[in-house]
């Protein structure tokens, strides 16, 4: 959600001001290229929960399902290039290298620029980050606060949806630019519908016998879809690692 709103703001911005997005610069990746990464992911994970009225909605915390260990797994399962941790580096740091001013790219830090590129030959870096997300549900979108599940409960309705918060931004360096990866990227899907068991046993998402706490069994059952969910989004990089154009 925060990613959405976000987007409206940036769009309206540009929209008063007549400015644009910088056009990326020419570039292309390789598979025996290095790409940086970094990973900052919430401490927790949510179920929240959306029914008829605000009195019966809640949102609840639970221990970290997916940690950064997986999404580093999924990373170098996905990506086609060789990737390397810089988890020593201030992710701030790291997420600000490379911004847009007076409609140009611009390093924002030339010391820590300078850094990366000698010490790792590094050709681009990837930015991981958990946040807000949910799921366009018509006629509105249903936000949650991290990863996790959301359930909608309306008049013996019931729809559960596991939610990846996990969004993605590529900077490239050597020519300079920075992209966020928005495009074709889905971040919750429907796990179970009281009125179609087909989402059930594609997802093996164990329904909550108490859906104001959720046992160990039941959390770990929406594990599965979340890095389904995050792989895919994953695999999207690849076709941003080149840009002919």
């Amino acid at each position: 959600m925060k990613n959405l709103v976000y987007t409206i703001i940036i769009f309206i911005g540009f929209y008063i001001t007549g400015c644009t997005t910088p056009d990326m610069p020419t570039y292309k990746i390789n598979k025996t290229d290095n790409i940086g990464y970094i990973i900052k992911t919430n401490s927790h994970m949510i179920h929240t929960n959306i029914g008829l009225t605000v009195f019966s909605n809640f949102e609840k915390k639970y221990p970290k399902l997916v940690t950064k260990q997986d999404i580093q797994h999924l990373l170098k399962q996905n990506i086609n290039a060789k990737l390397i941790n810089l988890k020593s580096y201030k992710y701030d740091d790291l997420n600000n290298l490379i911004i847009q001013k007076d409609n140009k790219w611009v390093i924002s830090n030339k010391k820590l620029y300078n850094e990366l590129i000698k010490k790792y030959h590094l050709k681009a870096i990837i930015i991981v980050t958990e946040e807000d997300s949910g799921i366009y549900v018509y006629p509105s979108f249903l936000s949650t606060s991290s990863s996790g599940l959301l359930s909608r409960s309306v008049l013996g309705v019931e729809n559960y949806y596991a939610i990846s918060g996990f969004y993605f931004k590529l900077h490239i360096l050597q020519p300079n630019g920075s992209i966020n990866i928005y495009e074709d990227t889905t971040h919750g899907k429907i796990i179970y519908a009281s009125l179609n068991d087909d989402f059930q046993k594609q997802s093996g998402f164990i329904k909550p016998a108490d859906i104001q706490h959720l046992t160990k069994k039941e959390q770990q059952s929406i594990k599965k879809t979340i890095l389904d969910l995050t792989r895919h989004n994953i695999k999207l990089i690849n076709k941003y690692l080149v840009h002919n154009h």
